[in-house]
């Protein structure tokens, strides 16, 4: 009796030493594996930097990845300003964008994120057609008086308030800067120059009568 006694009690020892092993052997393969994929997630990263451009201007590799097959996934905060052609950025107006590059390989995520600031070459102008009168590559006007107004852009692309002009004409029209707004008076054909003295840049486009 104490002899089948003893050899259950030894089957009950190895028993639980072998699902002791077991248990211990499954803990150390999962530390292992968690720190190798820990070690994985250490040493895949992605690098990015912020980018100053002009409009127009192209950039090449504006970031690094720790594994060149890893897939690359790009957002932007804001459309328009930049386009973003596989590793390339072209910049297409003046403004200040977000990107984000995410890449991913095997199951792990690398982030990081940039701002690219992209201003224009030069200060730029835009006309804007009020009353008698349209703008596209001439001033179109429809009666002997029309009015219009400027809007001066600086490089970052933002209007700029208080312009400072001095404008003439041509061929006997005239023109001045009330409130804001230009009227011009003209009976026939003519030119207009717009000079904007605290920028140095002067303004010119021909005027066409209809009537």
């Amino acid at each position: 009796m104490s002899k089948i006694l003893n050899k259950k009690v030894l089957f009950w020892i190895v028993s639980a030493v072998i699902v002791l092993g077991s248990i211990i052997l499954s803990i150390v393969f999962c530390v292992n594996m968690s720190r190798n994929e820990d070690n994985k997630a250490n040493l895949f990263n992605i690098n990015c930097q912020d980018l100053n451009m002009q409009v127009g201007e192209v950039k090449s590799n504006y970031y690094t990845v720790s594994i060149e097959d890893a897939t690359i996934t790009i957002n932007v905060d804001k459309e328009g300003i930049i386009d973003i052609d596989e590793d390339k950025i072209v910049a297409n107006k003046s403004g200040v964008v977000n990107v984000e590059v995410t890449a991913m390989t095997d199951g792990v995520t690398a982030k990081d994120s940039f701002s690219v600031v992209v201003a224009d070459k030069d200060y730029r102008y835009e006309i804007i057609p009020v009353l008698n009168c349209t703008y596209g590559e001439n001033l179109v006007m429809s009666d002997n008086v029309c009015y219009f107004n400027v809007i001066v852009y600086d490089k970052m692309g933002e209007a700029l308030d208080d312009v400072k002009f001095v404008c003439s004409a041509t061929n006997g029209a005239y023109i001045e800067r009330e409130m804001g707004s230009f009227i011009l008076l003209a009976d026939k054909n003519c030119s207009v120059t717009l000079t904007l003295t605290d920028f140095n840049k002067i303004i010119t486009f021909d005027v066409v009568k209809t009537i």
